[in-house]
């Protein structure tokens, strides 16, 4: 990383955590595919005076969405994907615990949280309670989350309810 550029992106991260209002927060730079620089700003326990680093693990929100979208749109634009069939015709063993969700399940369901799931899948509640190990084999067995968490309310009723909101 270039010596000029750096002092300008530790400018930038005191700058977002005064204007964003946060803590702190860690900031990657990857190149080429590889992780080039790292650092931690602020805090990432503000009460407890605990300085963030780059180790920390923190929930990413909702950023995973939009590049999920994004690639999901350019897949049918290139005709791989119809947001519109089941996604079990793309993930068969894909099983939600409602099984007319998981049997009629959509991309675009799934991207408009229609499915009656959570919003969270358990992300926010566990990230502060495992290890490192322990989350990488929730991520490697993501399809179980699905399985055990049971929706919020049916997928049916989704539908109906997003519907509804758009009436006069």
């Amino acid at each position: 990383m270039s010596e000029k550029l750096l002092p300008r992106l530790e400018k930038a991260a005191a700058k977002g955590l005064k204007e964003l209002n946060v803590p702190g927060v860690a900031v990657a730079v990857v190149k080429d595919g590889k992780m080039i620089y790292s650092a931690g700003f602020g805090y990432a326990d503000l009460e407890k005076k605990v300085k963030m680093t780059a180790e920390h693990l923190l929930p990413i929100g909702s950023a995973s969405k939009a590049f999920t979208a994004t690639c999901a749109v350019m897949l049918a634009a290139e005709g791989k994907l119809d947001l519109d069939k089941p996604i079990r015709d793309y993930i068969p063993e894909l099983k939600l615990s409602d099984p007319v969700a998981g049997a009629h399940a959509t991309t675009r369901d799934m991207l408009c949280h229609r499915t009656g799931m959570p919003r969270h899948v358990l992300s926010w509640i566990v990230i502060n309670e495992c290890s490192r190990r322990e989350l990488v084999s929730v991520v490697d067995h993501p399809l179980y989350l699905l399985q055990v968490v049971r929706p919020e309310i049916s997928a049916q009723s989704t539908g109906l309810c997003d519907a509804l909101k758009h009436l006069p």
